[in-house]
């Protein structure tokens, strides 16, 4: 669909430069001409199987206006295609892991866990199910909005009441490597797959990898089956070894929740903010790609050495197969394909030592873990001391005395009046 760059959507909307393509569309930056302002564009043939159109009706009868979600700004036909008109978002999480080293440090996972709770909690609210969280479809602001989280592409995404539906029953739906154990046995989706998903998306952005994404010698054929045997054989106690035992407590409510149960989001925040507490760190927004990116204030800068190091990963690694565009395969595809050995992984499981706290807690209560939250990032009514982009995010500035510049003017004249009475 190059052929659709410099195009105009609705008399509005020009399309720019592309940007990528998932499984059914392709998304392109634009520009609104009316208020001047980027926007994202995705487009889908009329030949897809219409994801983009259950996305974009969605966004426009249940999302709009929900925190940490794309604003839909319009969708309808254009030329022989379906095209939906977005928030432009900056880079999603497989990116910001290649700039920071593959992985991501405690704190910035922590800060992640709480907002992206948040995000299901909403989007939970409004009886919608997400089904492919991974993370490609977690992305961070633009620019000044680079600490804040979204949740993209709802394709997939269905409403709970019709999650019963007999013809979703036995059918895979999502991705692989972070698609719970419900949905790969072709149980009943419920919230508690799309917490389970979480779960695993935080493991991989705490350790670089999944288990299962690192078995040899995989093919399409028992991809599907080789995970399920891999999750249900693995013991959690592995699975969440050198973490911190939130991120496993988490899981294992997860999985102890019920066909239909919706998640205690506060008490799983809680305990987030206990681990937080523990560690001796605090929810500044101040995460991993801020710190390396402070000095010029673009979380997006280093852009084509994001996507190099991705290929780089990808080219040595079968975890293109878990992690491509969510895939939809058939239950019984694989019934005959025998199981493919994991005896691999087993070096892999000898006990490690994580220090992820070593430094000694905090002094003061835990009375602040338990008050009401006003905010799930700003404490206190507070804002933090540290912005990337050198001034503050509220509408009144703020002048910390201690980073106040000293008056030269007023230093000359100290001077000069001080050798006036000493040589008269």
């Amino acid at each position: 669909m190059d052929s659709l760059q410099g195009q105009s959507i609705n008399s509005r909307y020009s399309i720019r430069n592309f940007l990528g393509s998932g499984a059914f569309s392709v998304v392109y930056r634009g520009v609104d001409q009316t208020k001047h302002k980027a926007v994202a564009i995705k487009v889908e043939s009329h030949c897809a199987q219409q994801k983009l159109r259950q996305e974009a009706a969605l966004m426009r009868e249940l999302l709009q206006g929900v925190k940490g979600v794309p604003h839909l700004k319009w969708s309808g036909e254009f030329r022989d295609s379906y095209a939906a008109v977005m928030t432009l978002t900056g880079q999603n999480l497989e990116d910001m892991l290649s700039l920071c080293g593959g992985k991501f440090s405690v704190k910035t996972v922590t800060m992640m866990a709480r907002q992206l709770l948040s995000r299901l909690r909403d989007i939970h609210a409004r009886g919608i199910i997400h089904r492919d969280l991974k993370p490609d479809n977690v992305a961070i602001g633009m620019s000044k909005r680079s600490s804040e989280l979204y949740i993209i592409d709802f394709g997939l995404s269905i409403l709970a009441k019709q999650a019963g539906n007999t013809e979703e029953m036995g059918r895979f739906v999502g991705s692989l490597a972070f698609s719970s154990l419900n949905v790969l046995a072709g149980v009943q989706l419920s919230y508690r797959d799309d917490l389970e998903s979480l779960c695993y998306l935080l493991l991989f952005l705490l350790k670089g990898t999944l288990p299962w994404t690192m078995v040899e010698n995989l093919n399409p054929a028992n991809i599907q089956q080789s995970s399920k045997a891999m999750k249900l054989k693995l013991p959690q106690q592995i699975l969440c070894r050198d973490v911190p035992p939130a991120f496993g407590k988490i899981l294992t409510y997860a999985k102890s929740l019920e066909v239909g149960e919706m998640p205690d989001y506060h008490t799983l925040k809680l305990w987030l903010r206990e681990l937080a507490h523990k560690c001796n760190f605090t929810f500044d927004r101040k995460f991993d790609w801020t710190i390396r990116t402070r000095t010029r204030g673009d979380p997006t800068l280093g852009l084509e050495i994001m996507k190099a190091n991705r290929r780089l990963r990808e080219e040595h690694s079968t975890a293109k197969l878990f992690q491509s565009a969510a895939m939809e395969v058939p239950e019984d595809s694989s019934e005959s394909t025998p199981l493919p050995d994991v005896r691999h992984i087993e070096p892999r499981l000898l006990p490690m030592h994580f220090p992820y706290c070593e430094s000694k807690p905090k002094d003061d209560t835990l009375e602040d873990l338990t008050g009401p939250s006003l905010s799930d990032d700003i404490r206190d009514n507070k804002l933090p001391e540290y912005s990337p982009y050198g001034h503050s995010r509220g509408k009144e500035k703020r002048t910390l005395e201690s980073k106040k510049k000293p008056s030269v003017t007023a230093d000359l004249r100290a001077y000069l009046n001080s050798t006036r009475t000493s040589n008269p």
